[in-house]
């Protein structure tokens, strides 16, 4: 006899008994020569490979052979692959049934799969099937999965759903990711429903997103919108990621808009422009940096180093030496040995000296060697002395 979960697959399926497919035994066999391999892992990668070529009429049969296997992991694996089969092929089905099973991270998965499915199919079904979850872990994440599918189809009715959920919890997990997406799918339609939430560092990141986001679509709409922002964080945080957005597609625009900012926002667009700029054309956003007022040049130069160093190093120390002596190379080459310090000390090591300011070589040799000892205490130790030695012999300049 079949055991009573079991039984409810088939009532869910409308399978008789007799309606078991004629496969059970090539099933079966499958399951047997994924459970022949000699190591663990190939067992279980074979195991939760059968699961993908299932049809809705073996799933019963597939999930009472997994309450047969005797060990733990391995019935594990396979009735995930299963329940994550049928997902696909039936998701109201599998979420239904899912739904009965005691509470375990795999019915979280199961059921998070499911509801996307689902979601994809009929938002307002996965919807009600999710609220009708008990409270707990699955309830939020079928509520949250759901909630996104449904918001990149149509934000402002799945909006309209999330703010009728109880307990508070579901309500902002659900409204989380609905707001999230909106700010993507349609920032314009989205901006007047975020502008109007309390202060908050999630309500910030949302104007971030959507000042990102628009920019991509319409800048010149996306700064007349940010301009009707109070002054302060939330404004800020929107003029910045419009100015790093912007930079994406047309950086010499994005960088003359960041330069005309208010104080407050136009150190870190500065910075977020050259960024966007140096991963481009790093020789164009090094020129432009060095036109650059000297309160603003040395975030810009941080932010052109910390990408250039990653990609090209060489191409940027060359430039670095190619500039006259003074703050503006001093600039540079402290702002190449933070950007490589950490990851290949011997890079920072030879830069060094392109620092003509003392003071700014002597802190740039600390931060050096404070990091090559994490990695190389006696390399660091021997290129510290020798370092001081050449500082104490040196003849000061003229």
């Amino acid at each position: 006899m079949l055991p009573l979960r079991i039984a409810r697959v088939l009532v869910i399926l409308g399978l008789a008994l007799s309606a078991l497919p004629l496969c059970a035994e090539s099933l079966s066999a499958q399951i047997e020569k994924a459970r022949a391999q000699p190591k663990v892992i190939d067992r279980l990668n074979a195991l939760s490979a059968i699961g993908p070529g299932l049809t809705s009429a073996e799933i019963p049969r597939a999930l009472e052979l997994a309450n047969t296997l005797d060990v733990l992991r391995e019935r594990a694996v396979f009735e995930e692959t299963v329940l994550k089969r049928w997902a696909k092929l039936a998701p109201a089905d599998a979420f239904a049934f899912t739904a009965t099973l005691p509470d375990s991270r795999q019915k979280i998965e199961v059921l998070r799969a499911a509801a996307d499915a689902l979601a994809r199919k009929n938002s307002s079904a996965a919807a009600q099937a999710a609220a009708a979850l008990p409270s707990g872990r699955a309830r939020q994440e079928a509520i949250a999965t759901t909630a996104e599918i449904w918001a990149a189809a149509n934000a402002p009715a799945a909006l309209r759903w999330a703010e009728t959920l109880e307990p508070a919890p579901a309500r902002e997990t659900a409204l989380h990711a609905i707001r999230f997406v909106w700010v993507h799918t349609d920032p314009a339609a989205a901006a007047a429903h975020v502008t109007a939430l309390p202060s908050s560092d999630v309500k910030n990141a949302l104007l971030m997103n959507i000042g990102g986001s628009w920019a991509e679509r319409d800048p010149s709409a996306a700064i007349a919108w940010a301009q009707t922002l109070d002054p302060g964080p939330e404004q800020t945080a929107a003029l910045v990621n419009i100015a790093e957005s912007w930079a994406d597609s047309a950086p010499a625009l994005a960088a003359t808009f960041a330069i005309s900012l208010p104080p407050e926002p136009r150190s870190p667009a500065v910075g977020g422009v050259t960024a966007r700029w140096a991963t481009q054309k790093p020789a164009e956003a090094a020129a432009w940096t060095t036109s650059l007022d000297p309160a603003l040049r040395p975030v810009a130069l941080a932010a052109l180093l910390d990408v250039w160093t990653g990609a090209a190093p060489d191409v940027a120390e060359k430039w670095i030496q190619k500039l006259p002596p003074g703050s503006l190379r001093d600039d540079a080459a402290a702002a190449y040995v933070t950007a490589v310090d950490e990851w290949n000390p011997q890079l920072a090591a030879e830069v060094i000296p392109l620092v003509h300011d003392e003071a700014r070589r002597a802190q740039s040799a600390r931060e050096l060697v404070d990091h090559w000892s994490e990695i190389d205490p006696a390399a660091a130790r021997q290129w510290s002395a020798k370092f001081h030695q050449h500082e104490s012999t040196a003849q000061p300049d003229p």
